[in-house]
């Protein structure tokens, strides 16, 4: 059986320490796979796991505005995407909200984000990859830096989440790290 591409990239990161497979998905009913790799395991012995998919469906997404950009052709998009390890209390969107704000403003990767209706927290970032071709070299930066950022504010992030601590106290908290 041939290697998908994801594979070859899983292979890729298992030889520069990371902890990658290739798994099969099912995406609106059509068959796909997609990239797990364990990016680390908080302070509380919890994993957290980056999901790489894929977004090869740009043109449904946005249009006739993809004909701009190389006609269309080659353009794929890379979303590493990793569900924070706790929950959140419905009471604390708000505080939430202007907490990743404040944060995202200054992370150099797209950041932190909540997902209503699935009732998550993420981190989450896309790569622009032409023609489909990933550059291992900042794959691997994109998840070194998911797993700082995770690991440095998911302990502000967390309190306000569950309503153990206030929208000051974390923003006073980032307030030294990111300018608020």
């Amino acid at each position: 059986m041939a290697q998908s591409y994801l594979q070859a990239i899983a292979y890729a990161l298992d030889t520069l320490g990371f902890e990658a497979q290739a798994l099969p998905l099912e995406v609106d009913g059509k068959q796909t796979e997609h990239l797990v790799v364990h990016l680390l395991t908080d302070d509380r012995g919890r994993d957290v796991f980056a999901q790489l998919l894929f977004l090869s469906n740009l043109e449904e997404v946005i249009g006739p505005a993809v004909e701009e950009i190389e006609d269309g052709e080659g353009m794929d998009l890379l979303q590493v995407y990793a569900a924070l390890p706790f929950d959140y209390e419905a009471e604390a969107v708000p505080h939430l909200a202007r907490l990743m704000l404040a944060m995202n403003r200054y992370l150099p990767i797209n950041g932190f984000g909540l997902d209503e209706e699935l009732g998550i927290l993420f981190c989450r970032h896309v790569l622009f990859c032409p023609g489909g071709d990933v550059d291992v070299r900042v794959l691997v930066e994109v998840l070194d830096s998911m797993a700082f950022f995770i690991e440095e504010y998911g302990g502000v992030l967390e309190p306000v989440a569950n309503g153990s601590g206030s929208l000051a106290e974390a923003l006073a908290a980032v307030g030294g790290q990111v300018a608020v």
